[in-house]
């Protein structure tokens, strides 16, 4: 999901530095570096060094990629809509989920 949010960060507002990121993305910075590195390894994303800042910049398989996974997100949204699956029994079905994950964890 962090990989969602820089890409979408990255297609909102253009190329950025890595001290951007990690001000304005919810994700401490060690794990941004992280995410960044992982993006630019699938050329997703590509750094260049510019004076003495590097700037990232989202590549067009990037936004490929990102353009498929929102249809892919919108149509998920939508068969819950279209079942009748409400917001709430949705957070409620997620918190079941936590709890059961949670106490087989402790195991």
């Amino acid at each position: 999901m962090p990989q969602l949010f820089l890409l979408s960060h990255l297609i909102k507002h253009g190329e950025t530095t890595y001290y951007s990121l990690s001000r304005d993305l919810p994700y401490n910075s060690k794990y941004i570096l992280k995410v960044i590195k992982a993006l630019e390894a699938d050329s997703l994303i590509h750094r260049e060094k510019v004076g003495n800042k590097k700037l990232i910049n989202i590549t067009s398989a990037g936004r490929e990629m990102f353009k498929e996974i929102n249809k892919e997100r919108a149509s998920f949204f939508q068969a819950f809509n279209d079942s009748g699956i409400t917001w709430e029994e949705l957070i409620n079905f997620y918190s079941v989920m936590e709890k059961i994950n949670s106490t087989f964890l402790k195991k």
